[in-house]
């Protein structure tokens, strides 16, 4: 198994401000490495061996970090080893001072990685990069996805409210209609409608044959409306 640490860092002056920082640090570079898995750093006692717990990819991997100056003995080292044969996630330990050779061996055998901070390098700028694009990139996703939603709603808003008012603007044209056809049939009686139709066929030929659409059908038509409105009129007028 191929370790997933890296990088060097300083040093607080008091051991367990060393170890706690040696911890956060772990888990941010593997934060950058591994900017889609989850990270999480457990509590200070009775963690079981599990420092951090990285979930990457549906694989789980616990581990284990040391900020002695001296090596860890097999005799440190045993907890992990039983850690790992009884359980599918990987076991990674990190020490400080390394580790002896006895415990190295042992740990090669148990599928056990083991890193020291002569093998621990920092993320290069790429992987850094790579973890705030993603970042980023999520934020932004989340971010355009309200903005949309916050349009859609303000766009259902405005056609609604576009069509209230033209449903309003259609029921005042339509009611000043019907209230304007009132008034004129209240003004207008037959008698005058038949003295309308005597005067307006003349002027109605007129205007056909200035626009040039008088047919010889025009004539009869308004002869006739001409003939009609005179005898209304006539009898209306006894």
């Amino acid at each position: 198994m191929m370790s997933i640490l890296k990088r060097r860092s300083s040093e607080p002056s008091s051991s367990l401000a060393k170890g706690v920082a040696k911890e956060k640090e772990i888990a941010q570079n593997l934060r950058y490495q591994y900017p889609t898995a989850t990270v999480k750093r457990t509590s200070q006692t009775r963690d079981g061996g599990k420092d951090i717990i990285v979930k990457k990819g549906g694989e789980t991997t616990y581990i284990e970090v040391k900020n002695w100056d001296r090596p860890m003995s097999l005799y440190d080292l045993q907890n992990y080893i039983k850690l790992s044969k009884n359980t599918t996630a990987g076991v990674e330990v990190h020490n400080r001072g390394g580790f002896s050779k006895r415990a190295q061996s042992a740990a090669n055998r148990a599928d056990v990685d083991l890193t020291s901070e002569e093998s621990y390098n920092s993320p290069d700028l790429e992987q850094r990069l790579r973890r705030c694009c993603v970042r980023y990139g999520t934020k932004t996703r989340v971010r355009g996805r309200v903005a949309n939603e916050y349009a859609v709603d303000k766009l259902t808003d405005a056609a609604k409210s576009s069509v209230r008012l033209v449903m309003r603007g259609g029921k005042l044209v339509a009611d000043a209609a019907v209230r304007t056809s009132k008034w004129i049939a209240s003004r207008l009686s037959l008698k005058n409608l038949a003295l309308l139709g005597i005067f307006a066929p003349p002027f109605w030929l007129l205007c056909r044959y200035l626009n040039g659409d008088y047919e010889h059908w025009d004539l009869v038509k308004a002869v006739g409306i001409f003939s009609i409105s005179i005898i209304i009129y006539d009898l209306l007028s006894d």
